[in-house]
């Protein structure tokens, strides 16, 4: 039981960290798109 919800926790935080890192890449573009005009 917590041994499923270690590794579950684990691999939930990995996919929100790729889904952060994603909404980080585009906000960056996002803002030098912005800074450019």
């Amino acid at each position: 039981m917590s041994e499923d919800f270690a590794s579950l926790k684990k691999r939930s935080f990995r996919q929100i960290s790729k889904e952060a890192a994603y909404i980080h890449d585009d906000t960056a573009k996002i803002y030098a798109a912005w800074r450019s005009t």
